[in-house]
């Protein structure tokens, strides 16, 4: 099974508690990214996400240079190790309702998995999955068809 390390993204993107939710916009803007970690002195409080910034801000009339990154994010965060397997992972963000998993590894951040990322290598997995057992049902046929000719060649020596 795959490891989170195996299909974690490591570009993941911060904004300081007490950073507006302008300037987290602004960021994600830039960077074409779809949310931030929020840290406090560098380390991982929160997350913020478009959707955040539509439902928390857009949907509620709220100013987003009036409003610190704090004051939206989900916190505490919902992380995953890179040890941790691909079932987990995809099973956490079902029951969890989330579409992003920062990847924490002996306190800090070394990544991020999402959503497409879990899709992703889903779907890899299964198109390896395909052509083995299109290998593995070539090498039956390949194993019957010796089996047959040589049970006709063992006729043919007794006939």
């Amino acid at each position: 099974m795959k490891k989170v390390r195996d299909f974690m993204s490591t570009s993941v993107h911060a904004i300081e508690v007490g950073s507006s939710v302008h300037d987290a916009a602004l960021l994600m803007a830039d960077k074409s990214i779809s949310c931030l970690i929020v840290t406090k002195n560098g380390e991982p409080e929160g997350i913020i996400t478009e959707r955040d910034l539509i439902r928390k801000i857009l949907a509620k009339g709220r100013s987003m240079k009036g409003t610190k990154v704090e004051d939206i994010m989900t916190s505490p965060l919902i992380t995953v190790d890179p040890e941790d397997d691909l079932g987990h992972v995809s099973l956490l963000m079902k029951e969890k309702g989330i579409r992003r998993l920062p990847v924490m590894s002996e306190g800090k951040l070394i990544g991020i998995v999402t959503q497409t990322d879990v899709v992703k290598i889903t779907h890899e997995l299964h198109e390896k999955h395909k052509k083995m057992e299109f290998y593995q049902n070539l090498q039956s046929g390949i194993v019957l068809i010796a089996l047959i000719l040589t049970i006709i060649l063992l006729y043919k020596i007794l006939s």
